[in-house]
């Protein structure tokens, strides 16, 4: 069972994984998947960048960073991302225990569309800076800072999740995070500086991890 707390104003709610063949045991631990964000790095960190590797290691003994092409001038952004989910699925396909998701920016909308697609399988999906956002969505969010949300997700069309995932799907966002929490008429020029920084540091990787176990 997994505790998810909500976050600006929202009351804490528990949500349950869901009842499946599939179940944790110390021979099939529990398989972390992260997605590292647009142009990172998968040297260190599990190969997942800073913000989805230190969550995600705190979340399961079995973290894999999910190895996609990730163009770092977006030239082939959607292929990046289509690529990323493919091999997600194959990865979850082939698991024996629960699954967990966790991703930062590009990777949060590979992870997004991953929790869509195998509903039935993932026991938590941990977004952060998700282009993917959409607030009408029934999801637990965290919003790391000062202030609300009054923003969308940059990205779009958007991939609405299914009721089966909706209580285990946690979004962190932050107020000046410009691609999870973008005007109604869409981001100007490159991601801000908040969302580049603001899921780095101990104190926010204690608030999204307690949030999420």
């Amino acid at each position: 069972m997994l505790l998810l707390t909500g976050c600006g104003g929202q009351a804490p709610r528990t949500a349950r994984a869901p009842e499946t063949s599939a179940s944790s045991s110390p021979s099939c631990p529990t398989l972390v998947l992260a997605f590292r964000g647009q142009g990172q790095s998968t040297h260190g960190f599990h190969g997942a960048g800073r913000e989805a590797g230190q969550v995600a290691e705190r979340l399961g003994p079995r973290v894999v960073g999910v190895r996609f092409p990730s163009s770092a001038d977006g030239a082939s952004y959607d292929a990046d991302v289509t690529a990323g989910v493919r091999r997600s699925s194959r990865l979850i396909r082939s698991a024996c225990g629960r699954v967990v998701l966790v991703g930062y920016s590009q990777g949060a909308e590979v992870a997004h569309r991953v929790a869509a697609a195998h509903p039935g399988r993932v026991s938590l999906a941990v977004l952060m800076g998700d282009p993917l956002r959409d607030p009408a969505d029934q999801v637990h969010t965290l919003t790391l800072g000062t202030g609300t949300l009054s923003g969308r997700g940059n990205g779009g069309p958007y991939a609405r999740f299914p009721a089966a995932v909706r209580p285990r799907v946690l979004e962190v966002c932050v107020r000046g995070d410009d691609v999870c929490n973008a005007p109604l008429t869409g981001r100007v020029g490159p991601p801000s500086a908040t969302h580049r920084t603001a899921y780095q540091g101990d104190g926010a990787v204690r608030r999204i991890v307690g949030a999420a176990s």
